[in-house]
């Protein structure tokens, strides 16, 4: 994971296709001919441009694993895609009673069945990881032979990339690709027997290029969390300079720990042989290559004894003589116990500091995410956890919880038009006390709160 220091944080949303890329397409790994055949030499296959996510064209992928090899964000991921998802879709209704408006459940057999058999949360639930990871994320939908949509698939962020902007400013497709990051891209590509075909698809943007989804009864949707100056793609919430410095700290100081603690058992003892020993002890009459194997033999038993963790209180013995004139034992055999030290306290208030950086990074509040801080859990007392709770899911839900929401609501409006202002939701709910409910639970949706939690979808 050494190549993860080396991010540029300026490439996300730059064109793929320079002058170079264009001649050809170069392969870093060789990939099977799925088709079975020999392609000609000369061949030319049209290959879908795209722009890069990153100047090796694999930023979503250095995102995630930099996630996974970490001991906080995984949880934090957890945590975030908890907190979004809420209580499961639900339908609601923007109505006007007596002059004020209000958000009301809506209650539709036909819709609700609809999106369970299409498997809206299941594609949500897919894609939140992807989001917190790398702050973008692919829906795609499609249509049955009746023309109306049936189905949400996810699509992994990794397999995908949107296409340039045309003369409309508009980015029309998005490029899916299973190999991704494997080559280099460029519009036309020479196929030969050493680049065998490649698996890439176009598949139209449903908000963009709606006419070429609807005759290809099927688009994708691409939600991304926009950050300034980034045209192509999103970026998480916690992407910086600094959360990736804390992230790479981390990683070494865990890696110094494991190698410490390994080789402070390897190095514990250090032992000395007198030159002769092995001489005086099997005789003078031995041979030279005998010798050298009862060393070799002598410096086995000793790493089988002394050295690896699991070996730990095993002792190691040598023979001796007393000398007679001072009583002090005589051997050939010195061993020096070394000192293991393995004082960590200095790296215990970094690991804090990453911490607390990480919870800044992702908006997230120690003790909500049980994240340990300063040697405790959280921080706070039980009632500042349900504010803070509660505080989170009205104040920073909303933006991404509207972006992981439009694929579903698009195709809401799309197959139900004579519904008027109805749209859907995560349900939401709020912490409280157990003297106002048992549970310690109550929902927090418009019928109950006309403070509304709900993501009002436009």
């Amino acid at each position: 994971m050494d190549e993860l220091n080396d991010i540029d944080f300026g490439s996300v949303g730059t064109q793929s296709l320079t002058p170079e890329q264009k001649k050809s397409l170069t392969t870093k790994k060789p990939r099977v001919n799925t088709q079975g055949n020999k392609p000609s030499a000369k061949k030319k296959v049209n290959v879908p441009s795209h722009v890069k996510f990153g100047d090796g064209d694999d930023l979503p992928n250095q995102m995630i694993a930099m996630v996974e090899r970490s001991s906080i964000m995984p949880g934090l991921s957890e945590f975030w895609e908890g907190v979004l998802f809420g209580d499961g879709l639900r339908l609601y209704q923007k109505t006007t009673v007596n002059g004020k408006r209000k958000i009301v459940e809506f209650e539709d057999a036909e819709v609700e069945e609809w999106l369970e058999d299409s498997r809206a949360e299941e594609a949500l639930i897919e894609v939140l990881p992807d989001y917190f990871a790398t702050g973008n994320g692919f829906i795609q939908l499609l249509w049955n032979k009746g023309g109306k949509i049936y189905l949400f698939k996810h699509n992994e962020v990794t397999e995908c990339r949107v296409s340039p902007f045309d003369n409309q400013g508009l980015s029309k497709y998005v490029v899916v690709d299973p190999h991704f990051s494997q080559y280099v891209t460029s519009d036309t590509i020479n196929i030969s027997e050493e680049v065998p075909a490649v698996e890439r698809i176009e598949v139209p943007n449903l908000i963009t290029n709606k006419e070429a989804a609807e005759k290809e009864k099927r688009g994708i949707i691409h939600i991304k969390r926009k950050k300034a100056g980034k045209r192509y793609y999103g970026l998480p919430v916690w992407w910086s300079e600094e959360t990736l410095k804390a992230l790479n700290i981390s990683y070494e100081i865990f890696t110094f720990k494991e190698k410490n603690l390994k080789n402070s058992l390897n190095i514990k003892y250090h032992i000395k042989v007198w030159k002769n020993f092995f001489k005086d002890k099997f005789g003078h009459q031995t041979d030279e290559e005998e010798l050298k194997k009862k060393k070799r033999d002598f410096v086995k038993q000793i790493h089988e004894n002394l050295t690896k963790p699991e070996n730990a209180g095993k002792a190691f013995w040598s023979e001796f003589v007393y000398d007679q004139s001072t009583k002090q034992p005589l051997s050939g055999i010195i061993i020096d116990k070394i000192d293991s030290n393995l004082n960590d306290d200095a790296y215990s208030k970094s690991i804090d500091q990453i911490t607390a950086i990480l919870a800044m990074a992702t908006n997230t509040n120690p003790g909500l995410a049980d994240l340990i801080v300063a040697g405790k859990l959280g921080g706070d007392t039980g009632s500042a956890v349900r504010e803070s709770y509660n505080v989170t899911g009205k104040t920073k839900t909303k933006i991404s919880r509207k972006l992981l929401l439009a694929p579903i609501n698009w195709a809401l409006k799309y197959n139900f038009p004579e519904l008027k202002n109805v749209f859907v939701d995560f349900a939401s709910f709020e912490l409280t006390t157990t003297d106002q409910s048992k549970t310690g639970v109550k929902e927090s949706n418009p019928t109950v709160n006309q403070d509304a939690t709900a993501t009002q979808q436009g």
